[in-house]
């Protein structure tokens, strides 16, 4: 997955200057998307870049944020609902399952994001 993005002069030295969109990446901002801005090497030259994420890392992320956390919530409801277990148990069971899974979810480093000149 790739995105376009440019480098542009911060307070601090240059820094990516990334629009969000809010519908479906159109990026346009009358449509109430914004600008996101974070820190680069100082050397790194201003302009036009892409910003690469690699396929294989992006579904690890994934499978970190919302996967596991799904995961854990699906198996202690259909395990609660196996021992016949009343609907609130079954409920709380979930919430239990999602936030012991969702504490298992690793943090990734933003290392995993490359930049490219274009």
């Amino acid at each position: 997955m790739a995105i376009a993005a440019e480098i542009v002069s911060g307070k601090g030295g240059p820094v990516c200057a990334v629009r969000t969109a809010s519908c479906k990446g159109c990026a346009q901002a009358a449509c109430g998307s914004s600008l996101k801005t974070f820190s680069v090497d100082p050397d790194t030259n201003l302009g036009p870049i892409w910003v690469e994420l690699e396929s294989s890392k992006l579904i690890k992320i994934w499978w970190h944020s919302l996967g596991l956390p799904l995961l854990g919530l699906m198996s202690f409801v259909g395990l609660a609902s196996v021992a016949d277990l009343h609907e609130g148990w079954q409920a709380l069971a979930g919430v239990l399952g999602f936030g012991l899974l969702m504490m298992a979810c690793r943090v990734f480093p933003d290392s995993v994001i490359r930049f490219k000149g274009r």
